[in-house]
């Protein structure tokens, strides 16, 4: 489970794209199994997968999601830690140790 002071980063290999009102993120794998799955992002989702850049905490990205999209704390913790844990487990971002904080 993460946690606040958790940072995580985009995972290198993944193209995002937006087509239409949807941001589409796809792994670009040489295995063609791989590449048959895609990840769409609302509004909300996008404006967190570009805040996942290795040097924002949980608690930092949350506070401008509560801002941008002015939400009270409590939603914009429970979205947040509910799309890290899906784009985790698709294999999309990787958690950060904190010697790796760029």
């Amino acid at each position: 489970m993460s946690k606040p002071d958790d940072i995580y980063r985009q995972r290198s290999g993944i193209v995002a794209r937006e087509i239409v009102d949807e941001f589409i993120l796809v792994p670009v794998s040489s295995d063609l199994s791989a590449m048959h799955s895609f990840f769409t992002l609302n509004s909300v989702g996008r404006f967190i997968w570009e805040r996942l850049d290795g040097n924002n905490d949980l608690n930092t990205i949350a506070a401008a999601v509560e801002q941008s999209y002015e939400i009270d704390p409590d939603t914009a913790h429970k979205d947040l830690y509910q799309l890290i844990g899906e784009l985790n487990q698709a294999g999309l971002i990787t958690q950060v140790t904190p010697g790796e904080v760029s």
